[in-house]
């Protein structure tokens, strides 16, 4: 999509009313889609029923991806090729994580949720839970 479709679905919608708000949002995401990029990163063996995922860059020099397991773990890889940096479960979930989330004031710092009902934000230099809530 380039700029006068989308000045043509704005200039619709505020001729014909809502009726074609699903147009400019398509228009809106294709012009977005154009953007993005994709990456395959083949993850370690051991890194099994991933359940969420979660990129930052610059982290110790390096990019990692954040991943949430079934077994109970948080694991970080390096990214793109995907080789085991850490493994995140001491004093950690004790139920499957279901969130991941890097901070962005902190790139050190991840947040996790879990169906345990907490909420831990981790040091991923140490490995270890800096902060815990109980929201359960």
């Amino acid at each position: 999509m380039d700029r006068r479709s989308m000045q043509g679905a704005l200039l619709m919608r505020e001729l014909a009313g809502p009726c074609t708000r699903r147009s400019v949002e398509c228009c809106a995401e294709g012009m977005l889609l154009q953007h993005a990029l994709s990456h395959y990163c083949p993850l370690a063996a051991g890194a099994k029923s991933t359940i969420a995922a979660a990129y930052i860059s610059g982290v110790d020099q390096r990019d990692l991806l954040a991943t949430s397991h079934g077994d109970h773990t948080i694991k970080l890889h390096s990214w793109p090729e995907g080789k085991p940096v850490k493994t995140l479960q001491e004093n950690g979930h004790t139920r499957t994580p279901w969130t991941v989330s890097w901070s962005a004031a902190q790139p050190g710092l991840l947040l996790t949720g879990a169906l345990d009902g907490r909420l831990i934000l981790w040091d991923v230099a140490s490995g270890q839970p800096q902060q815990q809530v109980d929201t359960g």
